[in-house]
Order: structure tokens, then C-alpha cells, then sequence
């Protein structure tokens, strides 16, 4: 089936109409034609009955969540829909409490200072030596060797 003959236009969100709120108005239009019609209407969101439900595990979201099964790993996974920043703010308070000391990248993401001041977990920057390919070993060690770092071990959860 392809989801953009479905034609099913939800009204949660401007954006999943299909686009028809942006021939409204001249750059509007614009926008709407240069796009084209298609990426409205692949505009998902969970509301969508024929992509199944995140509430009830159906669907593409249940397909999704029983996929690592078929590898044998041994988690049970949950779907995030609020994008990378929700994504990183939920997964930080699912790992994280008060006081817990996390190594940071510098230059991370807004999104992880602001699940820093969500789980009042104390940051020990870093400013990482990089590869090409990777962040340097090195640099890494030598950050969890500070003082904050030895004073509480950070664990897994």
C-alpha cells in the first residue's frame, strides 16, 4: 500500500492536511508548488489510523517495536515520536537523576542541557580531540579521570 494514495488528511497539526492550507495565500502557494502536494501528504503523524496506533502497539509502531526481537536482543523497545529533541530530554530522565555526574560533549545539542536541567544531573564538559571518523579515546579518559568523575561513578541504568 502506499501511504500517499491514502489520502487521509488530519487535522492535529497544520501540516497534515496535505498542504491545503498553504494555497490560501500567495506565498503560501509558492511554497505549496514548489514542494509539491506529496510531501504534505506523506507528513505522518501517530494519529493515522492506517499506520496503526503508538497507544496500542498496532501497526507499523508495533512492527517497529517487536523488530530488535528478531535479533535476539533482549530489550524492550518504545517508539519516540517527539523528534530528536524530546527524544534525547525523554531518554536522559529515563537514565538519569539528581546529582548523577555525565561526561558532555561541548558542543552538544540544546537538547541535552536542557535534559541536564530536567534530571539535575551535573555535566563535566569536555572538548573532544576528533577523528575523522570517531571522538578520540583519549580525550575521553582523561575528562573521567577529574575529580567529578571519580567522586561518582556514573552507572547504567
Amino acid at each position: 500500500m502506499k501511504y500517499s494514495d491514502i489520502h487521509e488528511y488530519s487535522w492535529a497539526a497544520p501540516g497534515h492536511q496535505g498542504g491545503v492550507g498553504f494555497t490560501k495565500t500567495p506565498a503560501g502557494r509558492f511554497y505549496h508548488d514548489y514542494y509539491g502536494e506529496n510531501l504534505f501528504r506523506t507528513d505522518m503523524g501517530i494519529e493515522r489510523t492506517s499506520l496503526g496506533s503508538l497507544l496500542d502497539h498496532t501497526g507499523a509502531f508495533g512492527e517497529s517495536e517487536n523488530m530488535p526481537h528478531a535479533y535476539l536482543v533482549p530489550i524492550a523497545p518504545w517508539s519516540v515520536v517527539v523528534g530528536t529533541s524530546g527524544s534525547n530530554r525523554t531518554i536522559m530522565q529515563a537514565c538519569m537523576t539528581d546529582n548523577d555526574v555525565v561526561v558532555v560533549d561541548r558542543n552538544c545539542h540544546k537538547s541535552i542541557e536542557q535534559g541536564l536541567m530536567l534530571t539535575g544531573a551535573k555535566p563535566v564538559y569536555m572538548v573532544p580531540s576528533a577523528t575523522a571518523t570517531a571522538l578520540s579515546g583519549q580525550s575521553i579518559r582523561r575528562k573521567c579521570n577529574l575529580k567529578p568523575c571519580r567522586r561518582k561513578s556514573v552507572k547504567a541504568r
